[in-house]
């Protein structure tokens, strides 16, 4: 997943390498005026991916684990257990 976003990252800076650049030199100009600033964002930036990649790993944790559930029980056990639902 982390690798996939890595990719994705990779491939737009390949395909729009004037305006990466661009985005690059404004971001290096801002952190030069106003340090601070950026080391704030920066630091908001990465608890806030950390968090997010926390909540994905352990939601696709539940969903593999649901998915073996239904795996175990018998075919008749899932169609009820899928009628009572609706």
């Amino acid at each position: 997943m982390f690798t996939e976003i890595i990719d994705s990252i990779v491939a737009l800076v390949r395909d729009n390498l004037v305006v990466s650049v661009a985005v690059g030199l404004l971001i290096l100009f801002v952190a030069y005026k106003s340090f601070k600033l950026v080391f704030k964002v920066f630091l908001i930036l990465v608890i806030v991916g950390v968090v997010l990649y926390l909540i994905m790993s352990m939601a696709a944790t539940g969903t593999a684990t649901k998915k073996q559930g239904l795996q175990k029980r018998s075919l008749s056990e899932n169609i009820t257990s899928l009628h009572l639902r609706l």
